[in-house]
């Protein structure tokens, strides 16, 4: 028996001219008892799983045969080539994800070709000399604040209460880094509903640091550990494919042991 049902309500969904739409799905209850639920989403190619976000906590409790809404939003590229593209909504339990989940049925959104704008009717160009004294001075501005400021810095999102996988996307799309190897370790805990789930992270949600900042988290565990018990098999793959995550095969092929509850 499917511990949920999934219906999708809005159908088929266009792009704005800013790239940006959204599908909301209606996810029930099926079991006669409370469950805790988690969720995540799978692009069909040519479609990418960056460009698809599920709004708000992932993770979520349900009663008995009672509903949640869960929204996806969807903001594809600038140069996203016009067309139909599709991509699926699973819901999992995230003490077992690889035997109780569910996955919807494709959902679709279309991006519209779009309207070239006319060129502008030509003018005297008057305008030339005051044009290129802006364009200097937007540069001299932009050095001074280059030279003062540094790089470019980011908000490091809230990642503490994630699970990895949904922490890790956080991460690849808020344009941070992350290494298996030196950013992540494990912390023992008692309650199962903890293995997985990201309990402490460095830099804290909120900061302000640098582009390709590496970002260290402690995963929950109740004992030594691979990392494809933290991480569902169905998504590493997905993982694997994430430009700012990076997971070596040393890390794959060993085991984590974790640290004590007072660490």
């Amino acid at each position: 028996m499917s511990i949920v049902s999934i219906k999708e309500v809005k159908g088929v969904v266009k792009c704005g001219k800013d790239g940006r739409a959204a599908h909301v799905f209606n996810v029930k209850n099926s079991m006669e008892t409370r469950i805790r639920i988690s969720t995540q989403v799978a692009a069909n190619a040519p479609a990418e799983t960056a460009w698809l976000t599920i709004e708000g906590e992932t993770e979520r409790d349900l009663d008995p045969d009672t509903m949640t809404q869960v929204v996806v939003n969807i903001q594809v590229p600038d140069g996203c080539k016009p067309g139909k593209y599709s991509y699926r909504l699973r819901v999992f339990d995230p003490d077992n994800p690889g035997e109780k989940f569910v996955d919807g049925e494709n959902v679709y959104f279309e991006v519209e070709e779009k309207t070239p704008v006319p060129p502008p009717v030509e003018k005297k160009k008057r305008w030339i000399p005051y044009a290129a004294a802006g364009i200097v001075l937007v540069v001299v501005i932009g050095v001074a604040t280059w030279m003062f400021t540094g790089e470019a810095k980011v908000e490091v999102p809230q990642l503490e209460k994630s699970s990895l996988f949904n922490a890790l996307q956080k991460i690849n799309t808020s344009r941070l880094a992350f290494n298996a190897e030196t950013g992540l370790f494990t912390r023992r805990v008692g309650n199962s509903r903890e293995i997985g789930v990201v309990l402490e992270q460095q830099p804290k949600a909120g900061a302000s640091v640098p582009e390709k900042t590496e970002v260290k988290l402690w995963v929950g565990a109740m004992s030594r550990v691979t990392i494809d018990k933290l991480i569902p098999m169905q998504s590493l793959s997905e993982v694997k494919m994430m430009k700012h995550v990076t997971i070596p095969q040393s890390v794959l092929n060993r085991s984590l042991e974790p640290e004590p509850v007072n660490n």
